[in-house]
């Protein structure tokens, strides 16, 4: 090669690494509170209570979702495109996830109670997470956006650049911890673990976020319909005999998911991030 011939420009590491997706993390939160800071000026000012309708709220998180994709395109240079895969996955799959969540919401529930006994919640938060959960105002965005904004989020943009960077099940872990430091606080965080580890192993074996989306909409339907009060319709069982058969449904149903899908693969930078540093 002739001494004058340009060198090769050098790759980027896929994006994002760990820190890298901290940012993201707190970028995100930052635009949140940035859009909702007009809406609860109007409020002030006319009474106007935009803050707690269904559609303003959702177009807030929207907004500012929205934002984070154009400012990690910007960073990352990746294709949007690539951090929202949703690959066809198998109906065995689905149903195996289907059969998961069940037992994950009952099994998660318990840690839940145990992580109150050992901590209890300030009366304000509690209310304060009463009416999140369980306002009607608030179902399109717990049930339907947050859910589909988040899997965007922690498994199709930080699962994807942590697998790139860290293998399958170092990026489970991490993705798993961003993921439970975004709920910010000890209570939502012991609750968020273990979902995150179900989501991100789900992502790991089909890259796609359709199960992940499905998965964490039903886990936040069941928990919206008993903030709503709709557990007395259901059975009351000893803990012992409900938490049993939530391990069991968690298990069953990752064994169809495991049957059903691949086993992980360690994936390739596309040339989408092979851009020069």
């Amino acid at each position: 090669m002739p001494d004058n011939a340009p060198s090769p420009a050098p790759s980027r590491k896929p994006y994002p690494g760990f820190w890298q997706a901290g940012l993201l993390e707190l970028i995100y939160l930052a635009l949140v509170i940035g859009a909702l800071i007009p809406v609860g000026i109007v409020d002030v000012a006319f009474k106007a209570h935009l803050a707690s309708h269904p559609i303003v709220t959702a177009s807030v998180q929207l907004l500012a979702f929205g934002l984070l994709l154009l400012i990690a395109r910007r960073l990352g240079g990746v294709s949007i495109a690539e951090w929202v895969p949703t690959r066809r996955v198998s109906g065995q799959a689905v149903v195996g996830a289907i059969i998961s969540i069940p037992g994950l919401f009952i099994l998660d529930s318990q840690i839940g109670e145990w992580v109150l006994w050992l901590l209890p919640m300030p009366g304000w938060l509690e209310h304060l997470f009463e009416g999140i959960v369980g306002g009607r105002a608030n179902l399109l965005y717990f049930v339907i956006l947050g859910p589909i904004t988040e899997e965007i989020l922690f498994r199709g943009i930080m699962m994807r650049g942590f697998t790139l960077r860290y293998g399958v099940w170092r990026a489970i872990a991490l993705s798993t911890l961003w993921f439970a430091l975004f709920h910010a606080n000890p209570w939502q965080f012991t609750t968020a673990v273990m979902p995150g580890l179900l989501l991100a192993w789900w992502y790991s074996r089909t890259r796609s976020l359709i199960l992940c989306i499905l998965g964490h909409v039903t886990n936040n339907a069941i928990a919206t319909s008993l903030g709503l009060g709709l557990s007395g319709l259901l059975p009351a069982l000893h803990p012992v005999v409900s938490n049993a058969a939530g391990l069991v449904m968690l298990a069953a149903g990752c064994w169809v998911v495991h049957r059903s899908t691949p086993e992980p693969q360690v994936e390739t930078v596309p040339s989408s991030a092979r851009v020069a540093a």
